[in-house]
């Protein structure tokens, strides 16, 4: 089978891999037809799609319950107010400069389902008053823990995981039951071209024995060592094997 010629693969490639008849001749392995039959089925691309694309998303899913980040800035703020005071029967002006931030970090908790998130605020603060004639300035940070628990319910997460890794399981399992028929058949037919080239080569070495017997027998029959009906039953057998040989080659 390793080396069977481009005259008995043609029709296997052809009907496979949609080649061109024009195409020059070359010597196909089975693992080179299992890889053309491969890249050319469209069973074999649905599935292996439907598989990169279960295995994605239970990456995503997972990623997604890995701690999150979050970091949020307020470079800074600024207000200038001029408003009327009824308390000193004046106009004040109050100036505002202020900056903040907030740093959150969350985390999902897939045996409870569950949630927990620390978040911490700071901020700095200048703040002036015409009426005092006096600035300020203050500091800030205020630290939240908070945790949120689902009640009465399944566990989402954990389900969710279970049938995305459910998908990718039956994902694998199609891509290979499509591989096995892939290689069932592209072995099939190698084999039954490979089997005509066996029947082929079979009858021609039969023609090629015929042909010496029908030597020996007509020398023997010149040489009056055999009977002239031995001749005429080697005739009869050679022809025999060239029919036969050029029904299989046809």
């Amino acid at each position: 089978m390793k080396g069977i010629k481009f005259f008995g693969m043609w029709l296997l490639v052809s009907c496979l891999a949609g080649f061109n008849p024009g195409l020059s001749q070359q010597l196909l392995k089975l693992e080179d037809a299992m890889l053309i039959a491969a890249q050319n089925s469209p069973d074999i691309r649905i599935v292996q799609l439907n598989l990169v694309r279960t295995q994605e998303l239970l990456k995503a899913t997972e990623a997604s319950l890995k701690s999150n980040f979050r970091f949020t800035l307020n470079p800074i703020g600024y207000s200038h107010d001029r408003a009327f005071n009824e308390l000193i029967g004046d106009y004040n002006t109050q100036e505002n400069l202020n900056s903040s931030g907030t740093f959150t970090v969350s985390q999902q908790l897939p045996w409870t389902d569950g949630s927990i998130t620390l978040n911490n605020r700071f901020s700095w603060q200048r703040a002036y008053s015409e009426y005092a004639d006096r600035t300020s300035s203050t500091f800030t940070n205020n630290l939240r823990l908070q945790y949120d628990q689902p009640l009465f319910t399944y566990n989402r997460i954990k389900l969710q995981l279970s049938e995305l890794k459910l998908d990718f399981e039956n994902s694998q399992l199609s891509f290979a039951t499509q591989m096995l028929q892939l290689e069932r058949s592209v072995a099939q037919q190698f084999y039954a071209v490979f089997n005509q080239q066996m029947r082929l080569q079979i009858a021609q070495e039969e023609w090629e024995n015929q042909k010496i017997n029908y030597e020996i027998i007509k020398n023997k029959v010149e040489g009056e060592l055999s009977r002239l009906e031995e001749l005429y039953q080697a005739e009869l057998n050679l022809a025999s094997s060239k029919s036969s040989w050029e029904n299989t080659r046809v």
